[in-house]
């Protein structure tokens, strides 16, 4: 059952680093090594990779008043 889980979370990681790459970059073999690191975050690397492709979100807009 632990064989299974880490084949998922290996297969999460590498899925999530695909998806978020190759929506800006072609897959090369250069990223390879990439794919090997953020296999290991599993589920963590979608995450990273929404912060590292610039997918910021505004969590608190500036006043509109011009006060600070």
């Amino acid at each position: 059952m632990l064989i299974v889980l880490i084949i998922i979370w290996l297969l999460v990681g590498a899925l999530s680093f695909i998806y978020w790459w190759t929506k800006d970059y072609d897959f090369t073999t250069n990223e390879i090594l990439l794919l090997i690191l953020s296999s290991t975050l599993g589920p963590i690397a979608y995450f990273v990779m929404n912060i590292h492709m610039g997918k910021e979100k505004t969590l608190i807009k500036k006043r509109k008043d011009g006060s600070t």
